[in-house]
């Protein structure tokens, strides 16, 4: 297939890419967020331009970037290195380790992504870089540890040249340890970085970028408390949009207009405009966890994708078990896009490990295998 389409058109054309900056520090190229990313759900990306799709897939103990082709069917990495086998570190796809939730964005016409490295018995963090066609991937700079250190499920933007990292995770300090939620910038054409956020706390992170805004929520789980804030990457502005009892996990977002959904649980709408949580659909079970889009909202069952309309109708109830699909798996939302669903399988057991990138679209209810491997 001509190599996936030559690596999907030169692999992708920019999505993902963000905001922000403020004098003294340098600015660089605006790119526009095109809302073509979709949602990190713990920490699981994807992003969707034209007919390629780029996601994570573990393979064996890396977690690689593949590129799939929706068009045509069929995925594979996002590496331009000749006669690459594409199973260990040295692969140009090869962004992380075994956990596939490793973030990166677009800018430029390249893929940024961030990684650590253990030197001297400590660990590094850098951020790295490729061209969109796999090819001349190299550390772009290194990143501030007290900083990274910390993050352990961090979501990555870029724009105007500077880079943003919003993040959740936990440090050690007296034997005892803290958590916290981190938004802070750094400039691509270095200097110092700028801390943005800090707030104590922190078991559950939701980030989007959209415009020139950063929407963050982070949840403390055990409190029952959600923080929801906004940042204003052009004009360096902070706002606290909502601070209290948690109407919804901190797990996915998307912007809807004025609307911030929460993609999970029974679907919860933070309205903009008033400043108030409206839940979508009230009359859900309890235990729902969909992801939606402007016309239909997707659950899993155990062993049965459940799709409805928003009032409920049952749209499609279709078995997990088919011809191409006969064990049981782990299941991610990747989320939606043009009206489709689009989920990322593997295997629970390692042998044989299987990945499956899978779509759904409502309006010819079936699910749809773009790739196993």
């Amino acid at each position: 297939m001509k190599r996936i389409n030559a690596i999907i058109s030169i692999l992708l054309a920019a999505i993902f890419v963000f905001a922000c900056t403020k004098p003294p520090l340098p600015k660089g190229d605006k790119e526009i967020a095109e809302n073509s990313t979709l949602y990190a759900n713990n920490g699981k990306l994807a992003i969707k331009h034209d007919d390629a799709l780029y996601f994570n897939a573990r393979i064996g103990e890396y977690v690689v970037m593949y590129a799939a082709d929706l068009a045509n069917g069929g995925a594979l990495p996002a590496c331009g290195k000749p006669d690459c086998l594409h199973n260990d570190a040295s692969c140009n796809a090869c962004i992380g380790g075994a956990i596939p939730n490793q973030s990166y964005t677009i800018y430029n016409g390249r893929f940024y992504w961030v990684a650590a490295a253990f030197e001297d018995s400590v660990s590094e963090y850098y951020l790295y870089s490729m061209t969109l066609d796999g090819t001349d991937r190299k550390i772009e700079m290194k990143l501030n540890r007290d900083y990274e250190s910390v993050i352990l499920l961090g979501v990555s933007g870029i724009y105007d040249g500077m880079l943003y990292r919003c993040g959740t995770g936990n440090y050690v300090e007296n034997a005892e340890i803290h958590y916290v939620t981190l938004i802070y910038a750094q400039p691509l054409q270095g200097g110092e970085p700028k801390e943005i956020m800090r707030l104590d706390g922190g078991d559950q992170l939701a980030v989007k970028f959209d415009g020139h805004t950063i929407y963050c929520a982070s949840a403390i789980f055990s409190e029952d408390i959600l923080r929801l804030h906004s940042y204003d990457m052009e004009n360096d502005e902070l706002k606290e949009l909502y601070s209290g009892k948690a109407p919804a996990d901190a797990i996915a977002m998307t912007v809807d207009g004025s609307d911030l959904i929460f993609q999970e649980g029974r679907g919860v709408s933070y309205l903009m405009n008033s400043g108030s949580f409206s839940e979508l659909f009230p009359n859900a079970p309890i235990d729902a966890k969909y992801s939606i889009t402007d016309t239909a909202c997707v659950d899993f069952t155990l062993d049965e994708l459940v799709c409805t309309d928003h009032d409920g109708n049952l749209i499609a109830k279709l078995p997990l078990k088919c011809d191409w699909l006969d064990e049981t798996v782990i299941k991610y939302k990747l989320g939606s896009i043009d009206g489709v669903f689009y989920f990322y399988f593997c295997s629970i057991v390692d042998k044989p490990f299987n990945n499956y990138l899978v779509s759904f679209d409502p309006s010819e209810p079936k699910l749809n295998l773009i790739w196993k491997g």
